[in-house]
């Protein structure tokens, strides 16, 4: 039986940094808490190339308002692990169903 490696082997892109996501961001509520209070930023979701001080690519990010933005990046203290990684799938899964009703418009 063939060893398989300790970590995958995922041939990294090139980032997108296209100003599109994080800009439309700021107009839209927050994907999570639905609040619109004008502290919505575009926040990037987690991936497989980023990590600590890396941002993953823009076109992987869902708006968040500040509070709902600090809770996930562990700025504040209540919470945990798996709370986050929830929400991050939630988020997720409602911003790929705002894109796919864009098609079905």
């Amino acid at each position: 039986m063939a060893a398989y490696p300790s970590k995958a082997v995922i041939p990294k892109g090139e980032r997108n940094k296209s100003r599109k996501p994080m800009d439309a961001a700021r107009d839209e509520p927050c994907i999570l808490c639905t609040v619109n209070d004008g502290t919505t930023v575009a926040a990037h979701l987690p991936t497989f190339d980023n990590g600590t001080g890396l941002k993953g690519d823009n076109r992987w990010s869902v708006p968040l308002c500040s509070a709902c933005h600090d809770f996930q990046d562990g700025r504040t203290i209540e919470g945990t692990k798996e709370t986050r990684l929830r929400n991050w799938l939630i988020a997720a899964e409602r911003k790929f169903i705002q894109l796919m009703e864009q098609y079905d418009a």
